[in-house]
């Protein structure tokens, strides 16, 4: 945890983080809280007494108390980590590969002194793989130029200096001796609120703790731990429990589909006739090889009467010369004559 000594130190307020909380922000809400909470025995607890700290039916129960101090020391802090800590030197664990952050608490009650000061924070912890770096800043309270190879940064859900409460969007800068410091105050979560902060960008958080260090946002790293809980000095009591820490990966949304056009359907399947036992089946209500076989038998039939008119009626001729009826055998001979041209021609 990171933590500044004596006296308040100067603060800005950025306009960009101001945009940023009508996105991430802790809104007081009067819904029902859960019953079961997501803390579990992967979470280090830390306290110093007075102070307690317990996981009840999986919520966070943070009891801070440091009346007598008047600085960050004593019990000053009250957390739950998890991740790879102190944050210094060489990482114990793997990189948390996850992008955003939901968080459920309630804020139940305060009792404060003369001179206190409190936060109730997220914080985030990153590592930066490819050595250390020096990072400079002059202007956000004048920290001076370091050499580090972590960022030691918080999320402040609330945070009241001498019994006032600070201006959401402020931005702080310190030196955590092992560490670049940064914070923000997100909003101000008041005695008896629920707080709720939704998909908080943990890339974001990063990038502008590296800005204000003057180093590149570019810059490789990892987030190696995280850690929620309070912080401060001066005060009798600090009560709050801690519903629900979640990490996620969110994407950006897609744009949206066109509407897809109806699917074609395939064509009806063509229902298929029993083959017959008999013969091959008509098709469309046609008999192919019977027009064959008609027009077969006919032209057979034509042949057969051309050949026999061929041998008839030359006899018919000769049979009909003997007679002595000539009108007659005329009249006999023009019709087989006809008839000859009749078959002759049909055959043809």
């Amino acid at each position: 945890m990171g933590h500044t000594t004596g006296s308040a130190p100067a603060s800005k307020i950025i306009a960009g983080t101001m945009l940023a909380l009508a996105i991430l922000s802790v809104l007081p809400v009067a819904t029902s809280l859960p019953l079961q909470g997501t803390f579990d025995g992967s979470w280090y607890l830390s306290t110093v007494p007075p102070s307690t700290i317990a996981i009840t039916n999986g919520v966070l129960e943070t009891r801070q108390s440091n009346p007598n101090a008047t600085g960050y020391t004593a019990s000053y802090y009250d957390t739950a980590q998890i991740g790879s800590f102190p944050w210094q030197g060489q990482p114990t664990t793997q990189p948390i590969p996850y992008n955003t952050i939901n968080i459920t608490l309630q804020f139940h009650d305060r009792t404060l002194q003369a001179g206190s000061r409190y936060q109730i924070y997220l914080g985030l912890y990153y590592y930066l793989p490819n050595g250390t770096i020096q990072g400079c800043n002059t202007t956000l309270d004048n920290q001076g130029c370091h050499t580090y190879q972590w960022f030691d940064t918080e999320a402040r859900l609330a945070e009241n200096i001498n019994g006032t409460d600070t201006t959401p969007g402020t931005e702080n800068t310190y030196d955590a001796h092992n560490s670049f410091g940064y914070d923000t105050v997100l909003a101000q979560l008041q005695p008896g609120q629920q707080g709720n902060l939704t998909s908080f960008n943990i890339e974001t958080q990063f990038q502008n703790a590296a800005t204000n260090w003057n180093i590149d946002k570019a810059t490789p790293h990892q987030l190696m731990g995280v850690e929620v809980g309070t912080a401060g000095y001066s005060f009798q009591t600090l009560n709050v429990d801690w519903y629900t820490v979640q990490l996620a990966n969110t994407t950006q949304s897609p744009s949206p589909s066109p509407i897809p056009s109806p699917t074609p359907q395939p064509p009806p399947p063509t229902p298929q006739t029993p083959p017959s036992t008999s013969q091959p089946a008509e098709q469309s209500g046609t008999c192919l090889p019977c027009q064959a076989a008609n027009y077969v038998q006919t032209h057979l039939w034509l042949v057969f009467i051309g050949v026999l008119a061929g041998f008839t009626i030359p006899l018919a001729i000769q049979l009909v010369g003997r007679r002595t009826r000539p009108s007659r055998t005329k009249k006999t001979i023009m019709r087989l004559h006809a008839l000859q041209r009749l078959s002759v021609s049909v055959h043809d």
